[in-house]
């Protein structure tokens, strides 16, 4: 089940990709990218996992994005041989200050899935809720810009990312 839903993200999102490749003109406000950071567990008894994602969005100073994460490398847990991983797919919007080097705010809906993986075994939460980040920003061009962000999954897991966006 799992492994469907990380395949059905990754076709919608790619999917999405490439409309918005196709709409994009040189000073289009449509933009995709792609991210990857460390999932932060506010639990003792899990370590980080690593992910890694893709954004879909529209707009400039104000704008609406798509996101889909996945974990690429699962985190540890207290027990031996148990992992756990982190599927993500959020719906924000989005607000950047129009500086070369600037400001970013996000808030929305987020569904999670969360997988503990033991001999074999998969356990298996999801949960739907509000998510919000903060983060800092560089335009290398009008379309090009690499961003660097915190964001509150839920209240047990944040994630810190880089993220570049063309």
């Amino acid at each position: 089940m799992v492994n469907n839903l990380k395949k059905l993200s990754m076709l919608l999102c790619s999917t999405a990709l490439v409309f918005a490749t196709a709409a994009r003109g040189d000073d289009s406000a449509a933009y995709f990218g792609i991210k990857a950071g460390a999932l932060m567990p506010n639990v003792d008894e899990l370590e980080e996992a690593y992910i890694g994602g893709l954004t879909v969005g529209y707009g400039r100073a104000f704008a609406i994005e798509a996101e889909l994460t996945t974990t690429l490398f699962p985190g540890e847990t207290a027990l031996s041989d148990v992992e756990w991983d982190m599927t993500t797919l959020a719906l924000y919007g989005v607000y950047r200050s129009s500086a070369k080097v600037y400001f970013k705010l996000k808030a929305g809906a987020l569904h999670e899935q969360v997988t503990f993986n033991a001999a074999g075994v998969n356990l298996q939460n999801k949960e739907n809720g509000v998510s919000a980040g903060l983060g800092m920003g560089y335009r290398v061009d009008n379309q090009t810009r690499v961003e660097v962000e915190y964001t509150i999954v839920d209240e047990d897991i944040s994630m810190f990312t880089l993220g570049y966006l063309f």
